[in-house]
């Protein structure tokens, strides 16, 4: 399957990657994983694993790493987040909006 993905890095860089190639049942984290080889999680114990830093970004305080699928916030940790093909994932470093 393939998946559109862009990874806003808060600072005006935006990377945009179209046709990224998944196995069938792949993460919101696989699909970042893919494009971008340094992204660092910790697991959250019930939650499941929560982006901490991608390409050196790291959260701190109330801005951090969240993603979207289809325009939609991602109500689940990333590697619980499957995705099907077509799927337009958005990772953005951005403050918090519980």
């Amino acid at each position: 399957m393939n998946v559109s993905l862009s990874i806003d890095y808060g600072n005006g860089t935006i990377q945009t990657f179209t046709d990224v190639y998944l196995e069938q049942n792949a993460t919101a984290l696989d699909a970042l994983r893919t494009v971008e080889e340094s992204v660092i999680t910790e697991h959250w114990v019930g939650w499941g694993s929560i982006v901490t830093s991608i390409g050196g970004i790291t959260n701190e305080g109330l801005v951090g790493w969240q993603y979207w699928v289809n325009e939609n916030w991602g109500l689940v940790a990333a590697d619980l987040q499957i995705l099907v093909s077509g799927d337009l994932v958005e990772w953005k470093y951005a403050p918090f909006n519980w």
